[in-house]
């Protein structure tokens, strides 16, 4: 499992320009880690959902708005991202 999400990430990293701005590879795969699991039938909606969070937030407000209140931030993330990526579930 983590040799497929390193490998995923490596070519979105070199092939992809779909990304506002990149978040750092750790970040990305701690997040699309947490965010699978497991569950390899979440991977669609996962990296859907990094990629509308790296869209709409540059990795300075995402800190800032996540240091300031984590559990608002993430209540607000999942307002945005689910109906963004709800098709991939």
């Amino acid at each position: 499992m983590k040799k497929v999400i390193w490998l995923t990430l490596t070519c979105l990293a070199i092939f992809s320009v779909s990304f506002a701005e990149r978040y750092p590879i750790e970040m990305e795969y701690n997040f699309l880690k947490g965010c699978i699991g497991n569950r390899v039938s979440m991977e669609d909606y996962c990296f859907c959902a990094l990629r509308k969070i790296e869209s709409n937030y540059t990795l300075g407000q995402f800190m800032a708005l996540y240091s300031a209140d984590p559990e608002g931030f993430k209540k607000m993330l999942l307002k945005e991202v689910i109906p963004a990526c709800v098709d991939k579930l």
